[in-house]
């Protein structure tokens, strides 16, 4: 059975899905949530933890670069006196500090994507970002829409993180068609006869093969 939309205003959302933790001082978020246990909820098409949200709603935008951290150490808490700024520096050695890093207790508990208290990304926006990679949107552009840096698009295209959620080469239908063009040029083929093979405009092939649209799908030589 499909759930209905909820159509309410985010901040009733939110709250509707916020209690009291017993034997606490956390209001903790009883949604959807990640595997390690941070909410998550949806904005504008897209995801966002639940416990950043809190920030933004008590305090206003983060700044960038800086992440929203737990004070009391527990990830469902989104009470925004038990939340702080930090840089992912400052996080490591706060999580060091208190006992919390797995990985160096246990390497095969590390975690993944939206699992690391860090990430800015959730699964949901890593895979609309792929479908948007692949629809031709540039690098640049996706950073700018997911307020990352465009190393991350890059690593996330690459297959070197997020692999565990979408599968990479994440190449878009453009460069997909780019490399087709100088697989046809290196028969022999004209731009006129390419542009009919693959049903597109010859000043298009022309702009592709002298390296003005989709440089990247030149072949190494």
């Amino acid at each position: 059975m499909r759930r209905e939309k909820d159509n309410r205003p985010l901040d009733e959302r939110f709250w509707s899905r916020v209690d009291i933790e017993e034997d606490s001082d956390c209001l903790v978020w009883i949604g959807l949530r990640s595997p390690r246990g941070y909410g998550i909820i949806t904005r504008n098409r897209g995801e966002i933890r639940a416990h950043r949200f809190a920030w933004e709603f008590a305090y206003g935008p983060i700044p960038h670069g800086m992440l929203v951290c737990h004070r009391c150490d527990n990830p469902p808490c989104v009470k925004a006196e038990h939340l702080f700024l930090g840089t992912n520096l400052e996080n490591v050695r706060d999580m060091m500090e208190k006992g919390r890093d797995w990985y160096s207790v246990d390497p095969s508990r590390a975690l993944k994507g939206e699992e690391v208290a860090s990430s800015t990304l959730t699964a949901g926006e890593v895979r609309q970002m792929a479908e948007f990679r692949k629809a031709g949107i540039g690098m640049r552009e996706l950073a700018r829409i997911y307020g990352v840096n465009h190393g991350t698009i890059s690593r996330i295209c690459a297959g070197k993180s997020w692999s565990h959620v979408v599968v990479a080469p994440i190449e878009c239908q453009g460069l997909i068609e780019a490399r087709r063009m100088w697989e046809l040029h290196a028969t022999g083929l004209s731009h006129r006869e390419i542009s009919i093979e693959l049903g597109r405009d010859k000043s298009y092939v022309w702009r592709v093969l002298a390296g003005k649209r989709w440089p990247e799908a030149q072949p190494v030589r």
